[in-house]
């Protein structure tokens, strides 16, 4: 009977090791499993404030370029209606300072411009390596949308002078 005593020890003892490896396995592959979810959702976060900061950069560049041509036109149109009305208004000081004021929403659209290409260069410079680099493209994302919201204001501004000087 011994042996057979032994030999029921030993199968329990090979079950019992069987069963602790199947246990270490499953947990092994478990614990691997929710590390690389956690990574791909980190990544998943990422892209997406990527995609953000790009369709940030898309509406300042398409603010820029709304300023820059209303700039130009109101310039022409006020610039023509000033002729129009005869050459003492082309002195007017008046008229004069609106134009500065036109001259600056057009700059204030070109500097917008090199600051979008600012902002997708630091952009493509980012990588996910970090919870620092997730932040930064947080930062750029908030400032890119205050520029923008900051170019529709001179938009809506310059839109309500242009009305007085050219319709006007």
């Amino acid at each position: 009977m011994s042996n057979f005593t032994d030999y029921l020890s030993a199968f329990s003892s090979a079950v019992s090791a069987a069963a602790a490896y199947w246990a270490w396995s499953t947990a092994t592959e478990a614990h691997n499993l929710a590390k690389s979810l956690a990574e791909k959702a980190v990544a998943d976060e990422f892209a997406l404030e990527l995609e953000r900061l790009t369709l940030a950069v898309a509406e300042v560049e398409a603010e820029s370029a709304k300023l820059y041509f209303l700039g130009a036109n109101t310039k022409v149109a006020a610039t023509s209606r000033a002729m129009a009305m005869g050459p003492d208004n082309l002195s007017n000081s008046r008229f004069r300072q609106f134009i500065e004021r036109v001259e600056e929403h057009i700059a204030d659209s070109l500097e917008a411009t090199d600051k979008v290409k600012a902002f997708r260069s630091r952009a493509n410079e980012i990588s996910p390596s970090s919870e620092r680099q997730m932040d930064e493209t947080r930062k750029l994302r908030i400032e890119c949308a205050a520029l923008g919201i900051e170019l529709r204001g001179k938009f809506d501004r310059l839109q309500v002078d242009r009305s007085g000087w050219v319709n006007g």
